[in-house]
């Protein structure tokens, strides 16, 4: 039904404000969103107390994207090794996150580091 029928049936009385309000402001169901899968992850890592050395190879080692696949295989191969079987932490739902989690920004800032963590 449409505002107008509505607004019509309200001016004729045959249904009350209270009823009109409802059929026109129902909450209508939302669209599913199919959400995109993550590609690649990007890591830039500070120590302010460390040397210029140390942070230059921090730099180094993340200077490319690290594939979001490796870091799925990575998590699948530590759940069979029972390395994280320990921890309160549902591994199937950890690699949905990550690899849906497209967009994402992740800044950690602390005493010892800052950590920014980009999903693509």
């Amino acid at each position: 039904m449409n505002e107008l029928e509505v607004l019509n049936r309200l001016q004729s009385g045959d249904v009350n404000a209270k009823e009109a309000y409802e059929s026109l402001y129902a909450a209508k169901p939302e669209k599913a969103v199919k959400l995109r899968k993550a590609r690649f992850l990007r890591m830039k890592i500070y120590l302010p107390n460390e040397s210029a050395a140390i942070n230059t190879l921090l730099r180094a080692l993340f200077i490319f994207p690290i594939p979001v696949g490796l870091i799925s295989f990575s998590v699948r191969i530590a759940n069979k090794n029972d390395k994280l079987n320990n921890a309160d932490i549902d591994l199937k739902e950890l690699r949905a996150l990550i690899r849906y989690a497209r967009k994402t920004r992740i800044s950690i800032q602390s005493e010892d580091a800052i950590i920014k963590i980009s999903i693509h």
